[in-house]
């Protein structure tokens, strides 16, 4: 008898707390069946009601809008990805995803100033680990290598031309495509002796010099800045150099 009655008691408890907690967020019917689970087993439940699917007690977090925006300055410095994932208090996934969705946001084509048919100088480095003036990172493995390809206007150091990929012909061709028609056709390139720029800009505008000329010298300390500024960018013969400032 006293079985049957703490039976009857837990019974009586479980299905009070069903009928507090186990409702649909959607239209508020305790009516629910269980529907398999998610990606993480958790089980998931359908109201027959109205057909909302939901996790209950989902624990699940929302990014606010806060978060979002304090993602967005910190996107600015320098530091990681990972820092940012620690500092926000978000899943990494998350933050990767929503660094994708930034980055497929940009603009593919640089917006410049007008310029008149005229003497244009635009600098063109390439990215190559034996020079200063690479560029260069990796994803997910060193072997997985990005090369970063950057064009500027030497008076108005307006960056004219930007293409990542690797080091090849065909990413000096994308980058050329992707200048101003007026630097196409009017302006003098100025390069270092990276053979893929001589089969890419015509011999009457080219200029391959070496880096002691000091004509790509703009191009150069504009990769410095972001080897300086962008974490994902520094190399260690950097760092020696910002410790003895520092000191």
């Amino acid at each position: 008898m006293v079985y049957l009655l703490k039976s009857l008691f837990y019974l009586l408890i479980k299905v009070s707390l069903k009928i507090q907690n186990d409702f649909c967020p959607k239209c508020g019917s305790n009516d629910l069946r269980k529907n398999g689970t998610i990606h993480n087993n958790k089980a998931k439940s359908k109201c027959k009601n109205c057909g909302y699917q939901f996790v209950i007690n989902n624990t699940k977090k929302i990014v606010t809008q806060t978060q979002k925006d304090l993602i967005d300055k910190l996107l600015l410095e320098k530091i990681s990805l990972r820092v940012i994932k620690r500092v926000v208090g978000v899943s990494w996934r998350w933050l990767q995803n929503y660094v994708n969705n930034k980055l497929a946001q940009v603009p593919r084509t640089i917006k410049v100033s007008d310029k008149p048919r005229g003497k244009l100088t635009i600098e063109c480095p390439k990215g190559y680990r034996s020079a200063y003036d690479e560029l260069w990172s990796f994803v997910n493995c060193k072997g997985n290598e990005y090369w970063v390809w950057l064009a500027i206007d030497r008076s108005t150091r307006e960056i004219v031309g930007c293409f990542v990929g690797d080091r090849t012909r065909e990413s000096a061709r994308k980058l050329w495509q992707l200048l101003p028609p007026v630097y196409r056709q009017c302006a003098v390139a100025y390069t270092d002796f990276w053979e893929a720029y001589k089969t890419v800009i015509p011999d009457s505008r080219h200029r391959p010099v070496p880096k002691s000329s000091g004509e790509t010298n703009h191009i150069e300390r504009l990769n410095n800045t972001l080897r300086q500024r962008i974490s994902r960018l520094v190399r260690k013969t950097v760092l020696p150099n910002l410790v003895c400032k520092t000191n």
